[in-house]
């Protein structure tokens, strides 16, 4: 089968991990004997020279080139430049993108495909579903963005959503919780709708956690520093152990617009001497962190799947979490301990009580990648693409 993959999430020299999930599920579905191609179109150099203080973080983490080039060479992959100036209109946006992407096709001579799978209906969809649409090829749509109010949040945005939700032949949510929020904006696409979860890899499996020889329980927190993540919340449950003299140590591993702000708060609550926090790192790198902690933490306001979780508990840490829209689905005793969000004294609670020996971290792995494995998940997809193409052979007939 030959698949055509449109999304403006995918990793390029820019930025290596950036959709890194979408790669995981081309690269199995080659595997499994696929010919997939890649157009993964972006800001052109005119957005990019806006973005100094952006550049200067991704510079210092990775070999960065304004030239967008392909990082897995095995994929075939195309990172055509939206060339944006001349389309400054509220709904003219999605034209630069459509435009990269039809010329990457002419350009390459990309044809005979047999569908062809996008990543969200708004961003990488409306460039794409016209050409689909023209050759009558069937159009896989995955919704990863959540809100997804916001996604879809102007009338613009959400009549262009709707026209490539219309013609596409599933709609692929990655939660339960996406499920709802597609739903609400859309109800009349009901029968459209599977859910497949995003896959995880297996690079953190062989990850051990060394023997605490101290008392003090190590927690770590890894992500974007947003308000979303709800860190002030776990900020004021460690201030309140820390007065009460409990033992204890937080990494936080991340950045985002909220750093400044969670230092201040740190610092106010007179917790600095035990919340180290390191910044953006490197997956290798959390390595060292998995390997040194007791448990994870993830106090989210809203997660549409909670990545993070899922790779933490690859590397086998139990993990304290919130109920926020995905992990209450995944998530179980044997795992992990559920809060409220918004809660400090149900993760205070969580924090003291928490025993280390409950948990067996073989079973988490185990656990948890038998519902997020790349190659389980790909073959998920696969299935879908495949069940299609069934069901118009069989009518055709």
């Amino acid at each position: 089968m030959k698949i055509l993959v449109v999304s403006h999430l995918y990793p390029d020299s820019r930025n290596p991990t950036h959709g890194i999930w979408i790669y995981r599920i081309v690269k199995e579905l080659t595997k499994l004997g696929n010919e997939v191609i890649v157009i993964n179109p972006g800001p052109g150099i005119n957005k990019i020279n806006t973005k100094i203080k952006f550049i200067n973080k991704i510079q210092s983490l990775f070999n960065f080139k304004y030239d967008r080039e392909s990082v897995f060479k095995h994929i075939k992959s195309y990172h055509p430049s939206e060339k944006s100036n001349k389309f400054k209109l509220k709904n003219k946006k999605h034209i630069p993108r459509k435009c990269a992407v039809e010329n990457t096709i002419k350009k390459y001579d990309i044809r005979n495909i047999h569908l062809i799978w996008t990543v969200t209906s708004y961003n990488s969809g409306s460039s794409i579903y016209e050409y689909a649409k023209k050759h009558n090829i069937p159009l896989y749509v995955t919704e990863v963005s959540s809100p997804y109010d916001l996604e879809v949040g102007d009338s613009v945005k959400k009549n262009l959503a709707k026209k490539v939700l219309e013609y596409a032949t599933k709609i692929i949510s990655i939660s339960p919780g996406m499920t709802k929020q597609i739903l609400n904006n859309f109800p009349e696409f009901t029968n459209k709708i599977e859910m497949i979860w995003l896959p995880t890899s297996n690079f953190f499996l062989n990850v051990k956690q060394r023997y605490n020889d101290k008392n003090a329980l190590r927690i770590l927190t890894a992500g974007y520093l947003n308000k979303q993540k709800g860190l002030k919340y776990l900020i004021e449950a460690v201030h309140k152990l820390y007065n009460e003299g409990f033992d204890i140590v937080w990494n936080m591993c991340g950045d985002g617009p909220m750093r400044d702000e969670l230092k201040k708060l740190i610092y106010q609550n007179k917790i600095d001497k035990i919340v180290r926090m390191h910044g953006m790192i490197k997956n290798h790198e959390l390595i060292n962190f998995y390997e040194n902690s007791d448990v994870f933490v993830q106090p989210s306001l809203h997660e549409t799947q909670g990545v993070a979780i899922i790779e933490a508990m690859t590397a086998g840490l139990p993990v304290i979490y919130t109920k926020c829209g995905a992990p209450e689905y995944y998530m179980n005793e044997r795992v992990g301990i559920q809060v409220e969000p918004k809660n400090s004294e149900q993760l205070y609670n969580a924090l003291k009580n928490f025993d280390k020996k409950k948990y067996d971290s073989d079973y988490i792995k185990k656990y948890v990648m038998s519902i997020f494995d790349e190659k389980l998940i790909a073959k998920q997809y696969l299935d879908l693409f495949l069940s299609y193409k069934k069901e118009n052979i069989i009518s055709s007939i």
